[in-house]
């Protein structure tokens, strides 16, 4: 059936079921290439919008012409942000209607760990470029 071909395995690695990994490279109909925000450090925090595919023929509009596209990818909004479950005492500090699913909750400032977490932290001049 079209749209429901899910691999089990990837290539040489361990057998990955990506219907259901949420970060896998397969989602909800479209293939996920930008599901973070980039970042240097150890959070990745959760891109509010994602490319999917949507299925079949979207009709659309442009300078007075139309025409339609067969599977268009379009952005939509991530499926992880504010759709995990409250557990009280542990992500009571969550933004957004419900908590997001992940490590990292969106529009929290950036976990800190080690001497980063320190107050008043400053980096030596040779760690600073």
């Amino acid at each position: 059936v079209r749209g429901r071909v899910y691999p089990s395995t990837s290539g040489d690695g361990p057998p990955n079921d990506f219907r259901n990994d949420l970060t896998g490279g397969y989602l909800g109909g479209g293939f996920v290439r930008a599901m973070f925000v980039p970042s240097e450090r150890l959070e990745w925090f959760l891109a509010p919008t994602v490319p999917a595919i949507q299925w079949g023929r979207v009709q659309y509009s442009r300078g007075g012409k139309d025409f339609a596209i067969t599977d268009p990818v379009v952005q939509v909004t991530s499926p992880a942000i504010d759709k995990g479950a409250r557990l009280p005492g542990f992500n009571d500090d969550y933004q957004g209607a419900a908590p997001d699913i992940g490590a990292f909750e969106n529009g929290n400032a950036p976990l800190r760990f080690g001497r980063e977490a320190a107050s008043g932290f400053a980096r030596a001049p040779w760690e600073i470029h």
